[in-house]
């Protein structure tokens, strides 16, 4: 027997009024008739009740909608020249209501882009890492192999907790700080995932955005070092002859947090400056 489920958006009376969905359970459905008769009164009644309880659930959201709300909705009318009745549109991404803050907002999604940038070329640097060793283990393994071969042979890309395990086994990952690699491994997918889960544009105020910025500096922070290591390998595997930049690797992760915070950093906490040839 089937159970209609029907989610009532509800307004929930917090700081970031964010949207939970509420489920109702309503009335089991029988089964279709397996002799394909019309529509039977007991269907036809379980819907009315679905009805009546989407409606009821609508006045009761509407009955409780919050002050902040109420503003919210004359702001987004005197916005956009709309009624306030016809804002209606929490479901979505995006709204006819403006963000609380936007210049804050936009500067935020700056660092957000910046931040992503550095997490999908982590990934990427680790895979190159791991596809040049795998291809020397084929050369080293068979001299007489040719290069279509050998790139042939080798393994595809893996998403990048399966690219640094297979790292740590290779050879050339026995000399890697597969620690750090693996926390800013945490990091990206942390950036990847939930870097812009701010809330609903609308209703995020200052302290929020702050607040997720700051989570998003120590991610960022972690990344960069765990970027700066693979970095060097990528170096080394680019330019064999040339020596490691020692003034750009040790300045790299604070040059990470300039170009990805630095328009926002006299509204975030002081942060102390983390040289990578400190420790």
């Amino acid at each position: 027997m089937a159970i209609l489920v029907i989610g009532a958006l509800l307004q929930e009376a917090n700081d970031d009024r964010r949207l939970r969905v509420k489920p109702l359970v309503l009335k089991e459905l029988p089964q279709p008739n397996p002799e394909g008769a019309r529509t039977s009164p007991q269907i036809l009644g379980a819907l009315e009740t679905m009805l009546e309880a989407m409606s009821s659930a609508f006045q009761s959201a509407r009955r409780s909608g919050t002050d902040e709300a109420t503003h919210d909705r004359r702001r987004a009318a005197a916005t956009t020249g709309r009624s306030a009745t016809v804002i209606k549109n929490y479901s979505w991404s995006i709204s006819l209501l403006k963000p609380r803050e936007p210049e804050l907002f936009d500067a935020l999604f700056l660092s957000v882009g910046r931040a992503l940038h550095l997490a999908n070329a982590y990934e990427d640097k680790c895979q190159y890492v791991l596809r040049v060793g795998n291809l020397i283990t084929a050369h080293q393994a068979d001299p007489a192999m040719t290069f279509e071969e050998a790139v042939a042979s080798v393994p595809a890309d893996k998403l990048l907790g399966g690219t640094l395990h297979s790292l740590a086994a290779h050879a050339m990952g026995r000399t890697m700080d597969m620690d750090t690699l693996h926390k800013a491994r945490q990091d990206r997918n942390w950036i990847a995932h939930e870097g812009a889960s701010i809330g609903a544009i609308w209703s995020v105020d200052r302290d929020r955005i702050l607040q997720h910025t700051v989570k998003l500096r120590a991610a960022v922070t972690d990344l960069a070092l765990g970027d700066n290591t693979i970095s060097q390998w990528c170096h080394g595997l680019a330019e064999p002859h040339d020596l490691p930049p020692a003034g750009w690797i040790n300045g790299y992760p604070d040059a990470v947090d300039t170009w990805v915070f630095g328009h926002l950093r006299g509204l975030l906490p002081e942060q102390p400056s983390s040289l990578a040839g400190s420790e």
